[in-house]
């Protein structure tokens, strides 16, 4: 009943010291490298999202254990949730396992044991336990890039609005981009095979980057190239 009356104060945008040991970055170097070495900083307080904690299951006795489910946002730390509660308690807390069932749109039936990738061959038998890049960023803009234009994906040219299938809407994306993004990436992906050789089949993700005023120039975030 402790544990439970806490769970409502996790809850929702809480506040949060990220562990000594995660990849924080603090003056340039990340938090688990500098614990490594004996250092101790004190790591940035930062806000995050909670949107759902409960308690399934609990175990009594002189060392209890309890199972929980939680729906977090991006950048939360379990490890801290678990040591806060715990620190608040006056019993101290850790977690002792951790299972991951969902990552945005994908969920654990969605997942591929270790032991199928380590069978499949580098030809079809591996493409098909592997997903389609338009279905893992479906919830950005598309856009296509001309054929002529692969090569200057692949050598990390920079691209311009000419460079698309669809320059108008590239410049209406990018445009939009400018006057909403304040400061702030707002990606898109591409999705580039090329239907004449298959020899390369590109997704790549980009950034509309603010400049000055309204002009933006368009930034690579990620690139996955597959050659035949």
């Amino acid at each position: 009943s402790d544990v439970t009356k806490l769970l409502p104060d996790y809850t929702g945008t809480i506040k949060q010291v990220p562990p000594a040991y995660s990849a924080v970055h603090v003056k340039g170097q990340r938090l688990h490298e500098l614990a490594r070495q004996g250092i101790k900083v004190q790591a940035p307080e930062r806000e995050v999202d909670v949107h759902q904690f409960r308690l399934l299951f609990w175990k009594p006795g002189p060392y209890p254990r309890g199972i929980f489910h939680l729906r977090v946002g991006r950048g939360t730390y379990v490890r801290s949730l678990a040591r806060d509660i715990g620190h608040e308690l006056g019993c101290g807390a850790a977690v002792s396992y951790l299972l991951r069932t969902r990552v945005g749109s994908f969920t654990l039936k969605d997942s591929v044991l270790l032991t199928a990738l380590r069978r499949a061959s580098c030809g079809h038998a591996l493409r098909d336990l592997l997903s389609d890049p338009r279905k893992v960023f479906s919830n950005f803009a598309q856009f296509e890039v001309r054929h002529d234009s692969l090569s200057s994906v692949v050598h990390g040219r920079p691209l311009n609005p000419s460079d698309f299938t669809t320059p108008e809407k590239v410049k209406d994306w990018i445009e939009q981009s400018s006057a909403s993004i304040q400061g702030k990436h707002r990606v898109c992906v591409g999705t580039y095979p090329d239907p004449r050789t298959r020899r390369h089949e590109i997704a790549c993700v980009v950034s509309a980057v603010p400049v000055q005023d309204r002009l933006c120039r368009i930034k690579y975030e990620r690139v996955l190239i597959r050659e035949e």
